[in-house]
């Protein structure tokens, strides 16, 4: 039997050694609740991976950049996280902010240390861990 997955689009959104993140909702009905994690979400029946990432990216910040393009998977605890990057030419301020606490262009050391600087809060909040993983695997092999 083969083994079923949940089916997750992710964007990597990158500006100078940055990455677009948002400060996921403290609510226990969510997975990673207060955590910064990339922007996408699950796919719909029926719906290819890029055409979910495409339309999480305009439901979340009311933007798609050009040049998103299929950079491979990233599987574990039974997700299926198809991953995207593009480079974002727009300052977040450009952006609309319609899911989470907030959003914020996350420096890679950030990354590496697995949390941000929360301004909204006055506190540091966690990166999402498969989230760091998939990103600190991206800045090895741009390395």
């Amino acid at each position: 039997m083969a083994e079923r997955f949940t089916e997750v689009a992710v964007a990597v959104l990158h500006r100078q050694r940055r990455f677009l993140l948002q400060l996921r909702d403290r609510r226990s009905d969510i997975v990673y609740p207060g955590h910064w994690a990339c922007f996408g979400g699950h796919l719909e029946p029926g719906e290819t991976p890029a055409a979910a990432v495409r339309r999480e990216l305009q439901e979340e910040i009311g933007h798609c950049p050009a040049g998103l393009t299929a950079i491979g998977c990233h599987t574990s605890n039974g997700i299926r996280r198809h991953l995207f990057a593009a480079p974002l030419a727009l300052a977040p301020a450009q952006l609309q902010q319609r899911e989470g606490e907030a959003m914020a262009l996350v420096p890679a050391a950030a990354i590496r240390r697995g949390r941000h600087y929360a301004p909204q809060l006055g506190n540091w909040m966690p990166i999402a861990t498969p989230h760091r993983a998939l990103l600190l695997d991206w800045l090895a092999r741009r390395s």
